[in-house]
């Protein structure tokens, strides 16, 4: 065995270190929400986190925080489009954490080779707000998801890359990303008579 024994004092406690964050409380850790008092004054834990996250203080060092938005997508459809044809962009934020991804935020700033189509962005919860980038704010709650949704008008042919990135609580980022083959057509050209 590689662990150690920690406290051996008749019935020490084996302890096996590999794959093991030092400090971090993991999910049903019964130290989760435990601690008496108000946290006796500190209002921020080992990592910088506000205390306490969730309804009470946690025991040691470390306020357990299960934001996770790794699950989070973006796509757009059609998926192929041609210069002067409408695509919708949907953003999925999903949270399978714990708890509440709250004051979470939102930015997707517009590709060149698309136009925003002016009024068409909507979210089913939070706040968005259109301008020089489609941004959201909102909560995204434990095991749920938001989607924010906007549309674009292709203007230049090619592969378009579409990328946004989501700030949850504590600092949670990820991003997201979408491909369009902005495609282009061509024509043959047929002439008659040209040649005897």
């Amino acid at each position: 065995m590689n662990g150690a024994v920690v406290g051996d004092h008749g019935g020490g406690i084996y302890v096996e270190p590999s794959g093991v964050t030092p400090y971090h409380l993991i999910r049903f850790s019964p130290a989760i929400d435990r601690a008496a008092g108000a946290g006796d004054g500190v209002s921020s834990d080992i990592d910088g986190q506000p205390r306490p996250i969730g309804p009470g203080y946690d025991l040691g060092a470390a306020e357990f925080n299960q934001v996770d938005l790794s699950l989070s997508y973006k796509r757009v459809r059609p998926q192929t489009a041609q210069v002067g044809d409408r695509v919708t962009y949907s953003i999925v934020l999903r949270n399978v954490g714990t708890v509440d991804a709250y004051n979470a935020v939102m930015l997707d700033p517009f590709s060149d080779q698309t136009s925003y189509v002016p009024s068409s962005a909507y979210a089913t919860a939070g706040t968005v707000t259109d301008g020089a980038a489609i941004e959201w704010k909102g909560t995204v709650v434990a095991g749920g998801a938001v989607t924010i949704s906007f549309q674009a008008v292709v203007n230049a042919p090619g592969m378009v890359r579409n990328q946004a990135t989501v700030v949850g609580t504590y600092g949670t980022t990820h991003t997201v990303t979408a491909w369009l083959n902005g495609q282009e057509v061509y024509l043959p050209l047929i002439f008659s008579n040209c040649c005897p």
